[in-house]
Formats: C-alpha cells, sequence, structure tokens
C-alpha cells in the first residue's frame, strides 16, 4: 500500500500511460508524436506572425520552444491567465539567469482555433493592452 501521493499517483500515471500506449500501438504512437509537432511548430508560426517575438533556439525542436518575452516572464503568465491561458513555463524559476524567458509547450489535444486564440492573446499581454 502506498504511504504517500506520490508514490500513488506515479503508479496510477505509470498505468495510464501503459494503457495509452497499449492502445495506440506503434503506429497510433508515430502519429501522436507527429501531431504534436505540427501544432506545436503551427503555434510558433501564429506567435510569430502576431508578435514580435521569437524563439530563443533556431535548432529543431518537438513540442516545446522558449520564447524571450523581453519583460519578466511572470509579467506575461499573469496578464495570460488573466484572459484565461496557462501561457508556459517561467524557466527563472529554475535559471534565474533567464528571468525573461517562457517556455511554451503545445501538445495533440490543442485545436487550431485554441492556438488561434493563445497567440492573439499573447500578443495582447507582450503589448500590454
Amino acid at each position: 500500500r502506498a504511504t504517500s501521493n506520490i508514490t500513488s499517483n506515479q503508479a496510477l500515471m505509470a498505468l495510464a500511460v501503459t494503457i495509452t500506449l497499449s492502445l495506440l500501438g506503434k503506429r497510433g504512437i508515430e502519429d501522436l508524436a507527429r501531431l504534436n509537432a505540427q501544432k506545436a511548430h503551427y503555434a510558433l508560426q501564429a506567435i510569430e506572425a502576431r508578435t514580435p517575438l521569437r524563439r530563443v533556439h533556431a535548432g529543431p525542436f518537438f513540442h516545446e520552444f522558449l520564447l524571450d518575452v523581453g519583460v519578466p516572464a511572470k509579467e506575461i503568465l499573469a496578464r495570460m491567465c488573466e484572459r484565461g491561458f496557462v501561457a508556459g513555463y517561467d524557466v527563472s524559476r529554475r535559471y534565474p539567469e533567464y528571468p525573461t524567458h517562457l517556455l511554451v509547450a503545445v501538445t495533440e489535444v490543442r485545436t487550431r482555433e485554441e492556438i488561434e486564440r493563445f497567440a492573439e492573446a499573447l500578443a495582447q499581454a507582450v503589448s500590454g493592452s
């Protein structure tokens, strides 16, 4: 019997992943990975089209990318929260030398419409309006 929530949560997550992977199969996992990458790249394009923001690293990426938002990332996160979005992860929490960097992740569960709304909200948050 688990003596902590962490242990029982880890077992539950492992069970959920096992079931999901067995249901998807090899082809399904490949399709899922492809969809994750496509939506993340679509999100970056939408953000770059609407904002002055550009990703920090130019190399290949899978489903997440780093943006320098020009102000403390926690400010952008707060503004985005007011607009109904959890905008990403303030990397300064782990790397204090990057106070203006926001890690954005996009997965298959996001629709194009949600990505468009996110990019629009981020444009407003960055401009301060």
